[in-house]
């Protein structure tokens, strides 16, 4: 399915703030989109080979075309820009690759997929050539905010520094703690309220470095949740 353009990312996600699930119903015992926590019943929903599970709305949001990607990539590169106000050198590539492979570039088990942490992208250094990985078929919202996690982790990152200023022992708390910021604090300025909710509380209660740097992060740089606002960035 192609990447409509026409409108923006910003017109898209008030369209559909009307059809998103609000994240404060946590019932347990409701089955649940992986991607976007929607409940699902019956047949409304396809079933991946891991185990995951999509709701028909994200299915009919899915990038599967290289196109497609590529123009999603660069609306959140020109975005990012305009928000945060840096300079993304963006020389890499950015490819579509399936679930199975995407796991083995990041040495990752295959199966039992846990909902509160998809990894549905990686940034691979491979011969001073940086590659973007996107998992193929993965909704639109879920590869906006990989995107914006992956181009912020790709920025002049000085490890030495934030080493010696943090302890070595912070520094992934550092990287996946920002990365994290960045991509919930971009959803919030696109107006997609409801998927940065859902990933801010999610953060929230992750004891890792994506939890653990998020929230050091969020209390030194309050996100600001309405869209287009102005805001001290890290």
């Amino acid at each position: 399915q192609e990447l409509h353009t026409d409108g923006g990312e910003m017109r898209r996600a008030r369209e559909g703030q009307g059809r998103a699930i609000p994240s404060e119903n946590t019932d347990a015992n409701v089955e649940r989109c992986s991607y976007c926590g929607a409940p699902i019943s019956g047949a409304a929903f396809y079933r991946l080979p891991d185990g995951r599970k999509r709701c028909t709305a994200c299915s009919r949001t899915m990038i599967t075309s290289v196109e497609a990607l590529e123009r999603l990539f660069k609306d959140v590169v020109d975005n990012m820009e305009l928000f945060f106000g840096v300079s993304l050198d963006t020389v890499l590539d950015v490819e579509l690759i399936e679930e199975r492979k995407l796991k083995r570039k990041l040495h990752s088990a295959i199966g039992d997929a846990d909902d509160d942490s998809l990894i549905l992208g990686c940034a691979v250094n491979e011969k001073k050539k940086y590659t973007v990985y996107i998992e193929n078929g993965a909704p639109r919202i879920s590869i906006i905010g990989t995107v914006a996690h992956e181009l912020t982790q790709y920025m002049n990152w000085k490890q030495k520094e934030i080493s010696h200023r943090y302890g070595k022992e912070n520094v992934l708390d550092v990287y996946e703690g920002m990365a994290k910021w960045c991509e919930i604090q971009y959803l919030y300025h696109i107006g997609e309220k409801v998927a940065a909710e859902r990933e801010e509380l999610i953060c929230s209660f992750r004891d890792d470095e994506y939890g653990r740097g998020f929230l050091k992060f969020a209390a030194r740089y309050p996100l600001q949740k309405e869209p287009m606002t102005s805001l001290t960035t890290p």
